[in-house]
């Protein structure tokens, strides 16, 4: 690998929807635990428990959906770069070992 040589593109038009604003605790334990299952490599999560005032079931719907969303979107955003990056070090390694000598 080289200076300046490009390692992945990012596609603009791939771009989730800037997410919703934390402003309530259901909101907040969502986000909590989208984040905990990335740092864990987990592929899902349960949706939190809300502890205290229950807000609307239709508002815990929209919060759970969207971490569930952007949870999904980052594990294919990483599965992407990290397949590209497989393959850069794969052409990297042929490139040095040279041409294959003939069985």
């Amino acid at each position: 690998m080289e200076g300046g040589q490009i390692l992945f593109r990012m596609d603009p038009t791939r771009r989730a929807p800037p997410p919703r604003r934390c402003e309530n605790n259901s909101c907040r334990q969502g986000l909590e635990a989208r984040l905990t299952a990335e740092s864990e490599g987990l592929s899902s999560f349960e949706p939190p428990r809300i502890e205290g005032a229950e807000p609307p079931p239709s508002e815990v719907a929209v919060v759970v959906e969207d971490q569930r969303r952007m949870l999904s979107e980052h594990r294919r955003t990483l599965e992407l770069q990290t397949a590209a990056l497989d393959a850069r070090i794969r052409q990297a390694k042929r490139r040095y070992r040279g041409p294959a000598e003939p069985a």
